[in-house]
């Protein structure tokens, strides 16, 4: 039973990191850290792959700012 609640308990943790990463891109975006902002769009994105929707307007604040298409977010090679 316990190994059940952990389980429970790991998947509400990313997405309430994603709100955090979100929280903190837009306020330093409002202060002129825009690449800090876009790297913080891009941890809360890949947190929140399981939940599509959420994940998308994440990279689409990723593409505003940093003026790229999403493919370019990967390392080459």
């Amino acid at each position: 039973m316990a190994h059940g609640r952990h389980k429970s308990i790991l998947k509400i943790i990313g997405p309430v990191h994603a709100l955090r990463y979100g929280w903190a891109a837009q306020r330093d975006e409002k202060k002129g850290f825009f690449l800090t902002a876009a790297m913080e769009w891009r941890e809360a994105a890949d947190l929140l792959a399981p939940i599509t929707p959420l994940a998308e307007r994440c990279w689409r604040e990723w593409e505003r700012i940093m003026h790229l298409p999403r493919c370019l977010a990967e390392p080459i090679g």
